[in-house]
């Protein structure tokens, strides 16, 4: 059951008034493309904060953050399946990867010398970077990765010689720019390490000089989904251009 099937069968709670206001507030606003914050939901649903809480707790959520973050990616994947935007995206991703195609074969032969490949991914591309790990195993690499909720330990102890990936993107990506700015004084060397960033993003690890690609998708790039998918076909291209160096 997805987050809006949840939110219509409490839209239709008729033994719970105040989840069934609630759960109208959040359905009226998403098919409007608005997002409220729990301030203004609690206002409009004239209930308290924590009470919503309560609710997106009750949903299986661990906050009302994690809820508005499903259901916007629940737009998301409603829009790409509509037959004409999918074409729309196809398209502008295509494009994008053309337009990496130096940057492609330049990460494939990096990974190719080195084999060791360490992947630091920040909470929003946690699905990106566990499909990059399962490609490169296809491609007989063992990469380990480091994602954002995981990552507390500062004497990590890598091989001198490797590839860093570094997915960067989202709200929260303090921990990670906190690892990466530690692990410059002992393991990063710039020209071995890929940035993968939105525009926004890109300022908070700029001062590394680190090989950069942009995510300036020719689409709505701000979109988690988006993000994700294009750095999984990213990869795609990656994993060909891998095989076609070890023939």
């Amino acid at each position: 059951m997805n987050i809006y099937e949840k939110l219509k069968t409490q839209h239709k709670n008729f033994t719970n008034t105040t989840n069934q206001i609630i759960a109208t507030e959040i359905l009226n606003s998403a098919r409007q493309g608005k997002f409220l914050k729990q301030k203004e939901l609690s206002e409009k649903s004239f209930v308290s904060e924590s009470t919503i809480t309560k609710f997106s707790k009750s949903l299986g959520f661990s906050g009302y953050k994690e809820l508005v973050f499903d259901l916007k990616k629940q737009n998301k994947l409603n829009e790409i399946n509509e037959i004409g935007n999918m074409k729309n995206f196809l398209r502008d991703i295509n494009d994008w990867l053309i337009s990496k195609k130096d940057t492609i074969k330049l990460i494939a032969t990096s990974i190719a010398a080195e084999k060791n490949v360490y992947i630091y991914s920040s909470y929003q591309f946690r699905i990106a970077s566990n499909f990059i790990y399962e490609l490169l195993l296809e491609g007989e690499i063992t990469p380990i990765i480091f994602e954002t909720q995981y990552i507390f330990m500062k004497n990590i102890k890598k091989k001198k010689q490797s590839i860093n990936i570094i997915l960067f993107g989202g709200l929260d990506t303090e921990s990670l720019v906190d690892q990466v700015e530690f692990e410059m004084l002992e393991n990063f060397k710039k020209e071995k390490s890929f940035l993968i960033t939105s525009q926004f993003s890109e300022e908070k690890l700029k001062k590394f000089n680190f090989n950069t690609i942009c995510l300036d998708i020719n689409h709505d790039s701000a979109s988690f989904l988006i993000r994700n998918i294009a750095i999984q076909m990213l990869f795609i291209e990656v994993l060909n251009e891998l095989k076609k160096l070890s023939k």
